[in-house]
């Protein structure tokens, strides 16, 4: 592995995964408990994300601090809706009550974010647009797609493929 823990090539010994935690423990508490705004709930987040970092440490590929802050958004989010019933907030309240919203350089950076994908998505075709659509925000499966479009299941699985490797391309140049 690398030193600085930033990339995964396969960290097999006990000693560089403990090197690993020591790095990147404090990124991932911060994360989780920034989205729960619960200590308890965060720590737990923390302990199974690194329990499934050393269970999948051959199989993952790329970036781990990349891979670790995804698990620890994703299980911390789903933490967050549970309790909320399908309402997230970003807000929290202190001691004395008082509700602080997110930060404005969070908020402007969420905006810039979504006015990239929004670009990239204006790019491709009417008709990838649309699968990709159906494939990942209506979560309709290949086979489904193609049924509803009337296309080859190949020529469907072809299109997002193409798109996907597009709008990657066009959010890197970003």
């Amino acid at each position: 592995m690398e030193q600085n823990g930033d990339s995964c090539s396969r960290f097999i010994d006990t000693a560089q995964f403990d090197s690993l935690f020591l790095r990147k423990y404090h990124v991932a508490y911060s994360i989780a408990l920034q989205i729960t705004q619960d200590v308890p709930d965060a720590q737990d987040i923390v302990q199974v994300a690194f329990c499934r970092l050393w269970a999948s440490r051959r199989t993952i590929r790329g970036r781990v601090d990349i891979w670790l802050a995804a698990v620890v958004r994703n299980a911390a989010l789903d933490i967050v809706r549970t309790r909320s019933r399908g309402e997230i907030t970003y807000s929290h309240k202190d001691d004395e009550g008082a509700c602080h919203a997110a930060s404005a350089e969070d908020e402007a950076l969420l905006d810039m974010e979504s006015l990239w994908i929004a670009a990239a998505l204006e790019s491709l075709c009417v008709t990838d647009r649309k699968l990709l659509q159906e494939s990942f925000f209506e979560r309709l499966s290949h086979s489904a797609i193609a049924n509803r479009s009337k296309l080859p299941l190949g020529t469907v699985k072809s299109r997002i493929r193409s798109s996907l490797k597009k709008l990657r391309h066009l959010m890197q140049a970003a």
